[in-house]
């Protein structure tokens, strides 16, 4: 990854960011606790839903940050940085008063993310590595390497594979053997896509599941159209079909909304109406921002409400089966039910995203990815790390950068 700030390790070269005297930083739990504990309640009418959900989709694409784990026996485990010392650990430890942890030794775990080559093999400081291609490609789709991409393809007239269903409208792939995953039932269990994450709540799912459904409707009619293709043929135009239109949605719907229509003129990023761009720029580092996939990219967790349900066809009708995110986390057998999957999409389109703020919902904070555990982990304390773990500079630094006044004292800090 490439950065637009050198980074602010402690150190200079690897250990997590530190206070500017050199001393340690708040536990990034008591910050979540004391200053991120509610997200916006307002609606942005302006956007729906669908804006989260999409921020999220790209983010899947172009960016996935990954933690050091531990090798053993043939298989890869997690480090267990509550329960012993480790060079790759920084656990985020809570306070006393924290009921949430009091009966898990006031520790949140977090192992540090991977470290990656620097470009030529250069020493120099601590860099993290991209787990998937940089590019809008699809690769959440497709999946970000060979060995991936055989598995969620069907080998014949270019489809990928999909569950088939009563309904004739295809699920995705069972994800069989899943730990992770919270299906109440085996016989919904979750899916299996490009991406890791594709069941972190159903919204996610349904969205991957249309996409899916997409690209083999395109190679249907590909194949219509040229009946002497082979597979290969058929599945890499069907791709190639598909990567074009997520690249157009995103740079002509969703950049204009996230960042504005006048910045996109101003870097030469707008599309043009009526004809082909060809602006791009072999010599151009490709790679994702560290920024980016740490900490800005991240920003759709604000976006989302406490509740997600489904919406009827008929639209002066309330959404219903509303159900917090803690309760669903992982689990997207909703998706099973007949018609429930137009009726999650719906919900997305009809919802108005909440208003941008600096905190995150209760289910975020205190029971993200919970399972069957009545107590989950705190996403907003955990990105908090990351952000100090990869070394991303502080509010004060980013300021300056920007050609804007540092704040000498907090009384003089404006958020």
């Amino acid at each position: 990854m490439q950065r637009i700030l050198q980074p602010a390790y402690a150190d200079g070269i690897s250990s997590g960011r530190a206070g500017q005297e050199g001393n340690a930083l708040p536990s990034a739990r008591l910050i979540s606790r004391k200053l991120l504990n509610g997200s916006s309640t307002t609606a942005q009418n302006a956007c729906s839903l669908m804006l989260a959900q999409w921020s999220q989709f790209v983010y899947e694409d172009v960016a996935m940050v990954g933690s050091n784990r531990l090798f053993q026996d043939g298989k890869t485990l997690p480090i267990p940085c509550c329960a012993e010392d480790h060079p790759e650990c920084m656990p985020i430890l809570s306070e006393l008063d924290d009921q949430t942890y009091k009966g898990r030794g006031q520790c949140i775990p977090y192992a540090r993310s991977f470290v990656a080559p620097r470009e030529n093999c250069t020493l120099g400081v601590r860099e993290q590595g991209n787990l998937v291609s940089s590019f809008i490609d699809g690769s959440h789709i497709y999946g970000s390497n060979k060995q991936m991409a055989d598995k969620l393809r069907l080998h014949s007239d270019g489809f990928l594979n999909t569950n088939p269903q009563s309904s004739r409208l295809d699920l995705l792939p069972p994800l069989l053997d899943s730990k992770s995953c919270n299906s109440p039932s085996k016989l919904r269990p979750c899916f299996l896509s490009g991406s890791p994450i594709t069941n972190l709540l159903p919204t996610n799912a349904a969205f991957h599941t249309i996409w899916v459904r997409h690209h083999n409707q395109l190679a249907k009619q590909l194949k219509v159209f040229n009946p002497y293709w082979d597979d290969e043929r058929i599945y890499q135009e069907t791709r190639r079909i598909v990567v074009a239109q997520l690249q157009h949605i995103t740079y002509n719907e969703w950049l204009p909304i996230v960042v504005g229509k006048n910045q996109l003129r101003a870097n030469g990023l707008q599309l043009r109406q009526n004809s082909f761009d060809s602006d791009y720029n072999i010599k151009t580092n490709p790679s994702v921002l560290n920024e980016y996939a740490s900490a800005v990219g991240l920003f759709f967790y604000t976006l989302l409400p406490e509740s997600i349900g489904i919406a009827d066809k008929d639209p002066s009708t309330q959404s219903s089966q509303m159900r917090h995110l803690g309760n669903i986390f992982n689990d997207p057998s909703q998706l099973y039910h007949r018609d429930w999957l137009d009726a999650t999409l719906r919900f997305l389109l009809r919802e108005p995203t909440r208003k941008l703020a600096a905190g995150f919902n209760e289910d975020l904070r205190e029971k993200f990815l919970r399972g069957s555990d009545l107590n989950g982990l705190d996403l907003a304390a955990m990105l908090i790390q990351q952000g100090r773990d990869h070394g991303i500079n502080g509010y004060a630094a980013w300021r300056e950068a920007c050609g804007l006044s540092r704040p000498s004292s907090l009384t003089n800090w404006k958020i």
